[in-house]
């Protein structure tokens, strides 16, 4: 093996022999089993379908405007090689996300549009990401612990102990997508598991959808924008994908909670109970 090549991600075809394709996709060249690829035109509708968008500002300090209208009022200015996900695309406009939440347009002449498509990673750049990222958990579980000791005294704190419960039933889709929410929502291991186990104990409750992908994508619960949607097409990492199918098999530290925030934002004296894990304050109202 000499690399991986997730769900949705692009590679260009060098040949193909009896069952399988030889594919060029970043730093890799290999061989993919051809039963798992689309190519040509199937290729080309699959990434119009689930690749977003992305415009890059090629002048500097590109104004944003509210309409698509030089006259209209400018909402924000962009700068050259940013790049912005694309909302809609006019005969000479482009309407962007320049923020979470907000759109604007900005004038089509001085941007490039391209579609967002993953590429394959050797061995080596996954045990590198794979550095990286334990170093970037062992951080974040530092300022974690910090945020938990400087939560300990509020009287409404709980330690949730860990526990075995029954697995959960998933189609590999649905546990996919727990994983890359569960990255989106959260940096370390046990954020991640924590993440996981507040949308199981949602589609086991009758206040919401009764599936995995139903509540994730529920209206305004959870962050589904252009992070999530780069998980989904490049992979979430190993971590969190074990942590999804550790909630799966039964393990729960957040014990029935059904809401959570950012540690960093929450509102403490408002909930009835709370507990701190992995940078988030998963609460009771």
């Amino acid at each position: 093996m000499v690399g991986k090549l997730y769900p949705k991600a692009a590679a260009q075809v060098v040949g193909t022999e009896g069952e399988w394709t030889h594919i060029t996709s970043g730093s890799v060249d290999g061989w993919v089993k051809s039963e798992y690829i689309v190519t040509g035109a199937d290729a080309e509708k699959l990434a119009f379908e689930v690749c977003p968008e992305i415009a890059t500002i090629q002048a500097d300090g590109l104004k944003v405007r509210e309409s698509a209208d030089r006259e209209s009022d400018v909402l924000d200015v962009v700068y050259q090689n940013e790049a912005y996900e694309v909302v809609a695309k006019l005969d000479e406009w482009v309407q962007i996300q320049y923020e979470e939440g907000e759109t604007g347009y900005v004038a089509a002449e001085y941007v490039s549009v391209e579609l967002q498509m993953g590429k394959a990673i050797s061995i080596e750049e996954e045990l590198e990401a794979i550095r990286i990222q334990k170093e970037k958990e062992a951080e974040e579980a530092r300022k974690a612990e910090e945020a938990r000791r400087a939560a300990q005294a509020a009287s409404n704190q709980v330690t949730v102990p860990p526990t075995q419960q029954g697995a959960t039933a998933a189609s590999v889709d649905e546990a996919y997508l727990l994983a890359c929410i569960c990255r989106t929502e959260a940096g370390s291991y046990e954020g991640m598991l924590a993440v996981a186990n507040v949308v199981l104990n949602r589609v086991n409750s009758s206040l919401f959808p009764g599936t995995i992908s139903g509540v994730i994508y529920q209206s305004g619960q959870f962050a589904v924008g252009s992070r999530f949607q780069s998980y989904v097409a490049n992979g979430p990492g190993s971590t969190a994908i074990q942590a999804a199918n550790d909630a799966l098999a039964g393990s729960n530290n957040v014990g029935g909670y059904l809401f959570f925030r950012s540690a960093a934002t929450a509102n403490t004296a408002e909930y009835s109970s709370y507990t701190i894990i992995g940078g988030n304050c998963f609460y009771q109202k």
